[in-house]
């Protein structure tokens, strides 16, 4: 189908999706951009309710074809509507309108001997995505949110996720304290990340099988009850003048000390 129209009604909804968290969960669907997000969505099984498309992005990229084959719906829309579209400075003219996935995974799933990160409260975008693709990029074998954390199906959540967002398997809850009840007894260990020097070096930590590593808000860090709750405390040491680190950064090195 040729779409020409800003008022087409899958052309307004993929605007929406893209700019507005509240439309993606009452809908149950999300937008990706970009050949290769849309590629890795279709790679991970996320199902491809329709592919939005410019002729210059279809004679481009070869993998415009298998995004078709894969879809319910195909539309193909002018360079001028892909760009009204999009999220990104420079659009590639390549969107798929997806499916969420219609099951949270749920804690009975989990592996008792993997290595996980916890995240609380992560209000950033681009930390969260960041996160995601780091943790994918090490092996993690889960990442498990806190409370009202952004929304992962957030544009700026996939682009940085590069993917990631589609193979990490994400656990949700709302009381960590009693989620760390239920673990505990299955020899998993909850170590939160904490800017204190009077907690113990990151690096000096052995973090077997069933490790479980906490990093808390941009501002304001882990909440106290979640540190409390925890079975030990951990720190990354800082011979600077700064207070603490970037969500984003913290997690990297605490996930590279994980499976150093």
């Amino acid at each position: 189908m040729d779409v020409t129209s800003r008022a087409h009604p899958v052309v307004k909804q993929c605007r929406r999706l893209l700019r507005d968290g509240k439309e993606r969960e009452s809908s149950r669907l999300f937008v990706t951009e970009g050949v290769r997000l849309c590629a890795d969505a279709l790679a991970s099984g996320v199902g491809i309710a329709c592919v939005l498309y410019t002729p210059q992005a279809q004679s481009r990229y070869p993998e415009v074809d298998a995004l078709r084959a894969a879809a319910a719906q195909q539309i193909c829309l002018t360079p001028e509507l892909a760009a009204y579209i999009g999220d990104t400075v420079s659009p590639q003219g390549v969107f798929c309108l997806c499916k969420m996935l219609d099951k949270k995974t749920t804690f009975d799933t989990i592996r008792y001997k993997g290595k996980y990160i916890a995240l609380e409260r992560i209000q950033d975008p681009g930390n969260l995505g960041g996160i995601f693709r780091t943790a994918e990029a090490l092996g993690v074998d889960g990442a498990i949110l806190i409370g009202e954390c952004c929304d992962r199906y957030n544009p700026k959540v996939l682009r940085s996720s590069m993917g990631g967002v589609f193979r990490l398997p994400v656990f949700e809850t709302d009381d960590p304290a009693q989620t760390m009840a239920l673990l505990r007894p299955h020899g998993m260990r909850f170590y939160a990340c904490v800017a204190d020097d009077g907690a113990t070096a990151v690096q000096t930590v052995r973090f077997g099988p069933g490790s479980v590593c906490l990093i808390g808000n941009e501002g304001n860090g882990l909440r106290a009850e979640t540190v409390q709750a925890c079975d030990a405390s951990v720190t990354i040491p800082m011979n600077g003048r700064a207070e603490s680190l970037n969500a984003g950064t913290a997690a990297a090195i605490i996930l590279w000390e994980m499976f150093r």
